[in-house]
């Protein structure tokens, strides 16, 4: 693989896992999973990264966060109740 497609690669992969990885650990710790959906569309806001079209943090999904973001942090979470955390 051609170094800039490799870092494009672990781009991606890293910022799925990132946000799976919050989801999972955030419900571990008792967090419930609403307030970690909102929580990344406030950050994503505050970031200047967020679309009119993904609502705003405080009203409806995806919270003003990429839904992709959205779709891994809720993977985190399932895994974490399947897995009795």
């Amino acid at each position: 693989m051609q170094s800039g497609m490799n870092n494009v690669f672990n781009t991606c992969f890293r910022a799925e896992f990132g946000n799976f990885n919050f989801g999972a650990a955030g419900y571990a710790a008792g967090i419930p999973a609403k307030i970690l959906l909102m929580g990344a569309g406030r950050a994503q806001s505050r970031a200047g990264t967020s679309r009119p079209e993904w609502s705003r943090w405080y009203k409806d999904a995806p919270y003003g966060d990429d839904p992709q973001d959205q779709y891994w942090i809720e993977e985190g979470v399932k895994y974490a109740i399947e897995n009795g955390y």
